[in-house]
């Protein structure tokens, strides 16, 4: 999985395999699935990410329906690229903004989570 984050407009793109897009669904508010010619999940597109981090920390439960998806999706690298994102002062869901408040503490004490040289988290647009 990779994750690419555009600071400037506040979006996020996660390569989960590399194929052609055929197709993309709004799935939720701020959330595009982009699909391949066999209706494959591909990637995913995130909008005012920094708006949306309580929704957004859903998202595994959302693809754990979608078997081929989820086993590329890795959340850990995925919740350090939320807590490296997250504005605290944006975030109005109270038990999200502790748990990323505490990431935020820890993260400094512990690498980025990434399981393989295919898993990468690149911010843009700086």
């Amino acid at each position: 999985m990779k994750i690419k984050y555009d600071q400037q407009v506040d979006a996020a793109y996660l390569t989960l395999e590399t194929a052609e897009i055929v197709d993309s669904e709004e799935v939720q508010p701020n959330v595009v699935f982009d699909y391949d010619e066999c209706d494959r999940i591909i990637g995913i597109e995130l909008l005012s990410v920094k708006r949306n981090i309580p929704n957004l920390l859903e998202l595994p439960k959302l693809l754990s329906s979608i078997t081929e998806t989820h086993r590329n999706f890795n959340f850990p690298a995925f919740f350090n690229f939320l807590v490296k994102t997250a504005d605290l002062n944006l975030i109005d869901n109270e038990k999200a903004r502790q748990r990323i408040e505490t990431a935020k503490l820890s993260l400094g004490k512990t690498p980025t989570t990434l399981r393989s040289p295919q898993d990468s988290l690149e911010f843009i647009a700086k």
